[in-house]
């Protein structure tokens, strides 16, 4: 990952170098390669950019980077995978690229695309493009918001944006502080306030997933939508789960073989799950089968946890993946001395409000790191894509229970024995079959009056209740009509 980071002054302020190198270092830790501060638009507008270097290693990988005679400059954090394939089409235009990043391809498809240029890009990003001639700032987040991105907002005075909260402790003139309401929001539900473009601080704000903005010097802005799922949701797909299953592998495998363009090497988070061990073992038979034109040899690397005589401790099952491939593995075990300080500053390091701490899985990083490597290709957001959490599947097996449906439910009980260690499925199997029974026992009219009773209840408690938030976003894009200077 890299860090990006800009300062925009609405009132023709000039901004101190000084000032936009503290505001783009704090982020000196997303991206410990090289840095990069430009001052644009008689020094009103500042970019900056730490790098963590992963195509095109050389100096010309460089940011913020420009094109087109400096008119158009970038600061980007992300990857866009199928870059190579879009450089093609835009060196046939005409096109000629210096380097070899996706960066300057990104900047070449805005230029000859508009706004439409991210119904092309695959991959995650949030960036900022600056456009000398019209004097426009744009700002672009990727499909589900993988990649971070945060501003703030003092019309006619000042447009700021980071890769993180923590660095608008570092923006001049600008405190930090925590808004009561909101900070209370995330505090009941860490994911509400991602996914309506808040934060828990005040004037710190989100660019929504699958939105982009500009902001030009008369202080006006207004998020826009330009992908929304629910409209790229398929309808052809095959009732065959034979057939789905064949494609559903298809786009896998293509995602996995997307991610290995690297000049750098890839390594896995390797938990021994599902997930996991599938990434891991299919980018070895795509290394083996297939020919790639631009990868590091040295991927991929398997790197676990382990817990030493816990039951949660996955070691077995990561060393059967390992086994398998005849690749290497490094165990890191998670120290323990100091735990309660790794985990503050874990939680600090986040960013964000989580349900449970990081601190395991940031010493698998840190442990990757110092192996050197800085890619991981892992399987984060598949378990909520596919129902691979517990709760979920325990919420579809206790629907089937409360409509009386037996056979729904064994089938879901028989999933949710798989989700349980080996040790622990024997009492599993006996809850379950102790809630069958039971079900089977209880009178419908008596189970209709404790649903009744159970919803009067929900009604009359005094819950928190989470206020009515003005939106962020607008009507989604319309792409007929002209994407630039409008």
């Amino acid at each position: 990952m890299c860090g990006i980071a800009g300062i925009f002054k609405l009132n023709s302020e000039r901004i101190e170098r000084s000032d936009l190198v503290k505001f783009t270092d704090s982020l000196e830790h997303r991206g410990p390669d090289a840095a990069g501060y430009e001052l644009l638009c008689n020094n009103t507008l500042g970019f900056g950019h730490r790098r963590l270097s992963i195509l095109d290693l050389s100096k010309a990988g460089k940011q913020p980077m420009s094109y087109a005679n400096e008119r158009y400059w970038i600061c980007y954090n992300g990857e866009v995978f199928n870059f190579q394939e879009i450089k093609k089409e835009l060196e046939l235009k005409g096109y000629k690229f210096i380097s070899n990043t996706d960066t300057e391809v990104i900047l070449a498809a805005y230029i000859e695309y508009g706004v439409v240029c991210l119904n092309k890009f695959n991959g995650m990003w949030a960036f900022a493009i600056w456009d000398k001639e019209l004097e426009q700032l744009f700002l672009a987040r990727d499909r589900f918001g993988i990649k971070p991105l945060y501003y703030t907002f003092d019309e006619n005075k000042i447009f700021a944006f980071a890769s993180e909260t923590r660095s608008f402790k570092y923006l001049k003139d600008f405190k930090r502080s925590f808004n009561d309401e909101l900070l209370q929001i995330s505090m009941n539900d860490p994911y509400a306030l991602e996914g309506i473009g808040y934060t828990p601080f005040n004037n710190i704000l989100q660019l929504l997933p699958g939105h982009f903005m500009f902001v030009k010097k008369e202080g006006k802005l207004q998020q826009r939508r330009w992908w929304s799922i629910h409209e790229h949701i398929r309808t052809d797909i095959s009732q065959d789960i034979n057939k789905q299953k064949e494609e559903f592998y298809h786009l896998f495998r293509d995602a996995c073989k997307l991610r290995l363009i690297s000049d750098v090497p890839v390594g896995t988070a390797l938990s021994g799950g599902l997930d996991s061990s599938a990434v891991y073992s299919t980018v070895y038979d795509i290394i083996e089968k297939e020919s790639l034109n631009r990868y590091n040899k040295d991927s991929q690397r398997a790197f676990t946890a382990v817990f030493p005589g816990l039951p949660n401790d996955e070691r077995e099952y990561a060393e059967m993946a390992v086994k398998y491939t005849l690749g290497n593995i490094n165990l890191i075990e998670t120290p323990q001395d100091e735990l309660v300080k790794r985990i503050e500053n874990d939680t600090i390091m986040s960013d964000c409000i989580n349900t449970s701490p990081l601190t395991s899985i940031c010493s698998v990083y840190k442990g990757m790191r110092e192996a050197g490597i800085r890619v991981s290709m892992d399987g984060h957001g598949v378990d909520e894509m596919l129902y691979g959490y517990r709760d979920m599947v325990y919420s579809l097996y206790n629907d089937a229970l409360w409509n009386g449906n037996a056979e729904d439910a064994k089938r879901y009980q028989d999933v949710l024995l798989q989700m349980y260690f080996p040790a622990d499925q024997s009492g599993a199997l006996n809850k379950f079959n102790f809630q069958l029974r039971e079900k089977q026992l209880r009178d419908k009219k008596v189970f209709t009056k404790v649903k009744r009773v159970l919803k009067n209840k929900r009604e009359n408690e005094k819950e928190f209740q989470v206020p009515l938030l003005s939106s962020l976003s607008d009507k989604p894009y319309n792409f007929s009509k002209l994407p630039i200077g409008e």
